[in-house]
């Protein structure tokens, strides 16, 4: 018999990332292979918010991907939704619909 779906996706992770099998704390970063070398320069050149050369390609590789001309990067979790709300028109009074099982900034958005 094989492995549970659990340890499954676990040795699937692992692949990918090339962590150990030991536990990899929540506060102790991986950075692999080019990333290091990306957050390097990040940390070097002072640009380590939301903004610089970095975020810049990011944001001109995602609107390629959609095939947009431009696209926005924001720093957190409850801008995005609050601001694609707003693109799309959404008022005071509105029916916004929202997943259950989720963090709070989905709902915080809206409110």
């Amino acid at each position: 018999m094989g492995q549970s779906f659990e340890a499954e996706i676990v040795a699937r992770v692992r692949r990918v990332t090339g962590a150990s099998a030991s536990m990899i704390p929540p506060h102790a970063p991986l950075f692999a292979r080019r990333a290091w070398k990306l957050v390097k320069d990040c940390l070097d050149t002072g640009w380590v918010s939301s903004v610089g050369s970095h975020v810049d390609r990011f944001v001109q590789l995602v609107a390629e991907a959609s095939g947009v001309r431009f696209g926005v990067a924001v720093g957190q979790g409850t801008a995005a939704p609050q601001i694609a709300l707003l693109l799309a028109g959404g008022a005071a009074g509105d029916v916004v619909v929202v997943p259950t099982l989720t963090f709070a900034a989905n709902a915080n958005a809206v409110v």
